[in-house]
């Protein structure tokens, strides 16, 4: 009897430390974490068991939403608004957007002459 005892202790004590681990997480909209795909990537649009295969491949560098993270799958949101599953091990963290002011240097540090200042810093008379 003892023995018995033991067992279903121990049987116990394994499961409760497996489950946690096959748990998956939820992220709210406005928080989903912005991932990129690594290399060449199967995206599935009815799960990875699907018997067709991959729906498309996402090319390496990505950018997509993750939006619930389970057990060797994630549900993503590609920029297109449309839901699939990515493998968790082809997704990285992608890199964070540039701010605001970065983008408005980058888009007035392109052109040449007058072109290249924002047009707050033009002189507003001519010669």
């Amino acid at each position: 009897m003892p023995k018995i005892r033991s067992f279903f202790k121990l049987l116990f004590l394994l499961l409760v430390s497996v489950f946690p681990a096959c748990s998956s997480i939820e992220y709210p909209a406005d928080q989903s974490p912005r991932m990129q795909a690594i290399g060449e990537t199967p995206f599935f649009l009815h799960g990875p068991a699907q018997g067709s295969g991959a729906d498309r491949t996402l090319p390496s560098g990505y950018v997509l939403n993750v939006l619930k993270k389970d057990f060797g799958y994630s549900l993503v949101q590609l920029a297109d608004g449309q839901k699939g599953y990515v493998a968790n091990e082809s997704l990285e963290v992608a890199p964070p957007l540039p701010s605001p002011k970065e983008r408005r240097e980058e888009k007035y540090s392109t052109g040449t002459g007058d072109d290249s200042l924002p047009p707050w810093e033009k002189p507003s008379f001519r010669y």
